[in-house]
């Protein structure tokens, strides 16, 4: 099909032509358009390669867009004769890496390369950029290892950002020192994340607005707190967005809970989602409107547990280590009845389900078929399964609170799948909140040998009984051996009867 003309008209903002070349099914830069064209729109075509000096005629161009094409060779000239060229949008143009340095745009404010696939920057690549104060690298698949290794030098040459968007690139951890060379942000958005943690932007005088939506924080610790106050103070236009995230509202965390309260940060919000150490669901402002009984109880708590140090024997302490890591749970019900408050474990009745199963869909047919024939069709174990017990549509995040509420055990399946999902670390600290004094060994955990345990996992696996802990080979049949174990682990009692 042969391609359309461009429709040409006035471009009002910079003064020249403004050439509208969108959905004309080119493949390549139109050769025909005028020498005083301010603003090219090329979006939804077919170029798939931009060739040396495509635009060295084009010397007046302030505004090019080339989003949604099939770019996949970007020349090292390709922009050469841009030097006027202040906005650039390739965003969505299946770019894959940034292996090679482009010149000819030193002048350049803006630059949008998000929804491309750019694991791999070479780190001389924002060397030829100079200018640029805006620079947005969303859903762009950015690989956590190599950013965190190479980010520094890789954004070292950018002395002018203004605004910088990381959001959407499943990042969990950034070094603490990642932005101490940009000074001169204004906004940083690393919202649509996996981080935990924040690094440091106390250098960062100017900045206005920093995005943390929609990651996997669950507290700030003492130095991030009293790095956002600093922040603070060396710009009161600072705010925090921190909407999304799900906080822990535990006595370890009265000193953050009293922060959010009464912070002079500028937050997004001043109520937002928590979970308690029982793992109900609530809100940091409810918890602040009872403070004075929630402060009490952890209180109460904390003396508890310092009067029963201070009845230990030296010479007994590693005995008494030793009973405690094998029975710590028996333990603490035991000094809660000693005190009078008598908490027992809770029983199958108090529960709809046997067992809620977390998957992924990349395994849903084998749950749907040859788990629940094994434990429900032929063990008579009452499953709680996503594709057929949730309603269609609705929140995954409430979904699944809400069957771990209604459920005896929990059976976390992990594969690679589940941990690159942006609910992995939500699902499984819900699930850690769910192993509580009434429900010690609540949490059943399934890992396929095709699955890398990494460090970061630790805190998971160290909070599960060794029996618990099931490996698995998903490619293959599972034993009766295996399915008799595990339907035996589901049916058995807490065990910590005294």
């Amino acid at each position: 099909m042969a391609t359309k003309k461009c429709l040409e008209t006035v471009d009002a903002q910079y003064g020249g032509l403004h050439a509208n070349c969108s959905h004309i099914k080119t493949s390549r830069v139109p050769e025909d358009l005028p020498d005083n064209t301010t603003t090219l729109d090329l979006t939804f075509n077919n170029i798939k390669t931009l060739y040396n000096n495509d635009f060295k005629y084009l010397t007046q161009l302030r505004y090019l867009d080339l989003s949604f094409n099939p770019i996949d060779t970007l020349q090292e000239l390709s922009f050469h004769g841009l030097g006027s060229l202040l906005y650039l949008n390739m965003s969505y143009c299946g770019l894959y890496n940034a292996k090679h340095k482009v010149f000819g745009l030193g002048n350049l404010d803006i630059l949008d390369v998000s929804g491309n696939s750019l694991s791999i920057i070479n780190v001389t690549f924002f060397d030829e950029f100079p200018n640029l104060r805006t620079l947005r690298v969303s859903n762009a698949q950015l690989d956590n290892d190599f950013l965190a290794q190479n980010g520094l030098r890789i954004f070292s040459p950018l002395q002018k950002l203004e605004n910088l968007d990381l959001s959407s690139n499943s990042l969990v951890f950034l070094p603490n020192d990642f932005f101490n060379s940009m000074v001169t942000l204004k906004v940083l958005n690393l919202a649509n994340n996996n981080l935990i943690t924040i690094p440091d932007v106390t250098q960062l005088v100017k900045l206005n607005s920093l995005y943390l939506n929609h990651n996997a924080i669950t507290t700030l610790s003492h130095q991030t707190r009293d790095m956002l106050e600093k922040t603070n103070e060396n710009n009161k236009k600072f705010k925090l967005h921190l909407w999304g995230n799900t906080f822990t509202c535990t006595c370890e965390e009265i000193p953050f809970l009293r922060w959010v309260e009464e912070t002079d940060v500028d937050l997004d919000g001043s109520d937002y989602s928590c979970v308690e150490s029982s793992g109900i669901l609530t809100f940091t402002k409810a918890v602040y409107n009872q403070w004075t009984s929630f402060n009490r109880n952890c209180v109460s708590s904390f003396l508890l547990n310092l009067t029963i140090g201070g009845f230990g024997i030296i010479t007994l302490t590693l005995i008494v280590a030793f009973v405690f890591l094998k029975n710590k749970m028996k333990l603490k019900l035991l000094l809660l009845r000693m005190i009078g408050k008598n908490i027992y474990p809770k029983k199958r009745d108090d529960f709809v389900y046997d067992a809620f199963i977390i998957y992924t869909d990349s395994i849903s047919g084998w749950v749907c078929n040859e788990l629940r024939n094994e434990l429900e069709t032929n063990r008579g174990i009452k499953l709680n399964l996503r594709d057929r017990d949730h309603i269609p549509g609705g929140s995954q995040a409430d979904d699944l609170l809400e069957a771990i509420r209604d459920s005896w055990k929990i059976v976390l399946i992990l594969t690679e799948e589940f941990l690159r999902s942006d609910l992995a670390y939500f699902a499984m600290c819900n699930c850690l909140s769910s192993v509580t004094l009434t429900t010690p060994q609540r949490l059943i955990v399934l890992i396929d040998h095709q699955t890398n345990i990494t460090a970061n996992l630790d805190f998971l696996l160290e909070a599960v009984n060794e029996d618990s802990i099931l490996y698995v080979d998903l490619q293959h049949p599972l034993t009766i051996a295996f399915w008799d174990r595990i339907s035996n682990v589901i049916k058995s009692k807490e065990g910590i009867n005294i």
